[in-house]
């Protein structure tokens, strides 16, 4: 269903990468870029990803997640939505959400009409807030992510001061 992602989605939504990662905010490093994965981001402002909306819709309802990291693994598909933040804010998880709803009507319509995947599909949220800062200072390691319960997504991960994460580890927690 990758392939079919990649059909779906224009290119100018695809996340910046380099040789192993995909790039977010500039700031955070999101291992693995692969041929088994497509990243993308509806955030951007321009071109606008619902130029169907208003320009002054109701709170939430048309914001949406900073990025989107779609991972096959044999026939299972991995949806990870990822959310920046300076600070930890209570509005990040409305964003999520709404990357969740995007992500499950594009699995809808993809099944519908036979592109759908075969295995499982499963959401995992991602918060990143104060990337980078104030990590334990002479240590360049940082903990395996952990899961937390989240009535929205199979898993949930909170993550301070990380500027960066492989979603194996997340897919593996």
């Amino acid at each position: 269903m990758i392939d079919t992602l990649r059909q779906l989605i224009r290119g100018s939504f695809y996340l910046a990468h380099k040789n192993t990662y995909y790039l977010i905010a500039k700031k955070i490093r999101v291992y693995p870029f692969e041929p088994s994965s497509l990243g993308f981001s509806l955030d951007k402002n321009k071109p606008r990803p619902f130029t169907v909306f208003s320009d002054g819709p109701p709170p939430y309802l048309t914001k949406i997640c900073d990025a989107i990291v779609v991972y096959a693994k044999g026939d299972d598909l991995y949806f990870v939505l990822i959310e920046q933040k300076t600070k930890y804010e209570n509005g990040a998880e409305a964003q999520l959400l709404n990357g969740k709803l995007f992500c499950q009507w594009l699995v809808e319509l993809c099944k519908k009409h036979d592109y759908g995947p075969k295995g499982k599909v499963e959401y995992y949220g991602v918060l990143v807030w104060e990337p980078g800062t104030n990590w334990q200072r002479g240590t360049s390691v940082r903990p395996k992510p952990q899961a937390t319960p989240h009535k929205e997504f199979n898993k949930y991960f909170s993550l301070e001061h990380y500027d960066y994460f492989d979603v194996l580890d997340l897919i593996g927690s």
